[in-house]
């Protein structure tokens, strides 16, 4: 308490001043009592202000934990999508609660490992019915989705060990009845079916030895071995011309033309056992069509106009399996479109661009059917262009003469790279090569020099093997399957044609003579197909799916 008198400070409860005795003034006493006891009120208010303020920050850090650990276990649900693994990614998304969408994937991840349960049960089923196939592409859509599965896991490996020895069976018994096609396309469904290359000799010794030639008689689509054995009638209910085969063979492409006929022709297709013709149009020029390396449409050259006589074409594509078909417009400048041949992955058409002031190289997209022309400087007199399977690479063939294979003079031979748009020459001016042939890998090709020698070539430009032959002969030669050898047509139909091994050396010529009957020759001989085939179409498990 203070001493008003002389400025002296005393106890709270003193009556007198200690310094000088004066006597205190109580009021001064109870205001300092005030002071203190409002004091000690105030502090008892700031200690439940703090226990609240700590209360919510731990619950807001809960919040931000419970949070955090949800999105992090989303993520991991969705990084557990991504690689397949549905159970890993049920439990994840439960984990993170009522995050985004995470009950909603949870529930759709959970019909999904239902489908697949049932296909393991569907699979089960499959092999008790000897249906290893679908058991096998059943199982591996569960082991893929569901790698914790070791039921599913055993299983697949019982499945495939069975359909494996089915292969090796059906290669066997297929070589025994002689049904070559067969035993060769099993063993490239080994091949695709274990991840290992087939055997390289075995197979090139089934091609060369058995491979089946297509050629025809008085109209009539036979087809004989190498060997000159196996001969079969594969189609005479219509007269048939020019076939061709598809890429994997499963079907053939021909023209039948009536009595007189110069520039059309009708188009069919058929299986390559004779069954299942259908016409493709009964008005296609009569100019070698090409198939799209998975089999499944055709290209060839229509007309513009039904009622005209040819003067104005374009190309047409054909859906095999439906019939549809579309034709490319024709841009302003262009009269006609000819010679199509496929890009090796079937999304472009390369074509002869025929204009007033020339001829020039047409890419088409076949999606859209738009039409390109590149600014590529070529000489005159393009006839024919033909795309390598496995590169943006074109061989263009000119020639000044009116047939589509072979030429005495006036022929050239072109690589043209349309990535920056070179040409280089191929053959001199002192030769007359016939029309190139790519073999399937894209990398070599061959043609004929006035019919008399044979020239292989890559389109490196690196390397030349020639082989002269022991008979002229015709320029529509053609590789045979894998690129094993070449088959060349007899310039005279009633002669030999000749088969030219290609392996680490060119030869022997073998003689293929074909037995003619009544017949006064043959024609249309032809060994594997224009297109390379598009490797899917030997992965027997290409289309299967859970839900098959």
């Amino acid at each position: 308490m203070f001493c008003t008198r002389c400025a002296t400070f005393n106890p709270d409860d003193a009556f007198r001043c200690i310094g000088c005795g004066a006597r205190l003034d109580p009021r001064e006493r109870t205001r300092r009592s005030r002071q203190q006891s409002a004091g000690r009120e105030h502090w008892f208010l700031v200690i439940p202000l703090g226990l609240a303020l700590i209360a919510l920050l731990f619950v807001g850090w809960r919040t931000w934990d419970a949070q955090r650990q949800q999105s992090a276990a989303y993520d991991r649900a969705m990084e557990a999508l991504v690689t397949g693994d549905l159970t890993e990614a049920i439990a994840q998304f439960g984990r993170a609660g009522d995050y985004r969408d995470a009950a909603e994937q949870r529930l759709v991840t959970q019909q999904q490992r239902a489908a697949y349960q049932a296909a393991m049960l569907d699979a089960q089923i499959a092999l008790d019915r000897e249906e290893t196939k679908h058991a096998v592409a059943l199982l591996r859509s569960v082991v893929n989705a569901l790698p914790d599965n070791a039921d599913a896991a055993t299983l697949l490996g019982i499945a495939e060990d069975r359909y494996r020895t089915e292969l090796e069976q059906s290669i066997t018994l297929a070589i025994t009845q002689r049904a070559w096609l067969a035993a060769e396309r099993a063993m490239l469904e080994l091949a695709a079916f274990t991840g290992e290359p087939p055997d390289a000799d075995a197979l090139a010794a089934l091609r060369l030895a058995h491979a089946p030639l297509l050629f025809t008689r008085d109209g009539i689509l036979s087809r004989i071995g190498p060997d000159r054995a196996d001969e079969s009638v594969v189609m005479d209910d219509v007269p048939v011309a020019m076939p061709l085969w598809s890429p994997d063979r499963s079907k053939l492409a021909f023209f039948s033309v009536v009595t007189g006929a110069k520039y059309a022709g009708a188009l069919f297709v058929v299986d390559a056992d004779g069954s299942d013709l259908v016409l493709i149009d009964d008005r296609a020029m009569l100019s070698l069509p090409a198939w799209s390396p998975d089999s499944a449409s055709i290209a060839y050259t229509g007309l513009v106009d039904p009622d005209d006589t040819g003067s104005r074409t374009t190309l047409a594509v054909a859906d095999v399996g439906s019939g549809g078909k579309q034709h490319v417009p024709l841009p302003e400048d262009v009269r006609s479109l000819t010679s199509p041949s496929w890009s090796g992955d079937g999304g472009q058409l390369a074509a002869v661009a025929h204009k007033p002031t020339g001829g020039s190289i047409a890419l088409v997209d076949t999606s859209s059917l738009e039409v390109s022309q590149p600014p590529i400087d070529l000489p005159v007199g393009i006839r024919a262009v033909s795309w390598s399977s496995s590169a943006p690479v074109l061989l263009v063939w000119t020639s000044t003469e009116e047939s589509d294979w072979t030429a005495e003079h006036g022929s050239a031979i072109y690589l043209v790279a349309l990535d920056d748009r070179s040409v280089l020459p191929v053959t001199s001016l002192n030769q007359a090569p016939s029309r190139p042939a790519w073999a399937p890998d894209g990398i070599q090709f061959a043609y004929l020099d006035r019919g008399e020698t044979l020239h292989i070539r890559i389109r490196t430009g690196i390397g030349e093997r020639t082989l002269a032959l022991p008979a002229p002969g015709d320029g529509a030669i053609s590789w045979g399957p894998g690129g094993v050898g070449i088959l060349v047509p007899p310039f005279d139909p009633t002669a030999p044609a000749m088969i030219v091994p290609v392996g680490d050396r060119l030869g022997p010529v073998q003689l293929l003579s074909l037995p003619f009957g009544e017949a006064t020759g043959v024609s249309g001989l032809i060994w594997g197909p224009m297109t390379a085939p598009d490797p899917s179409l030997y992965d027997p498990f290409a289309e299967e799916s859970p839900t098959d």
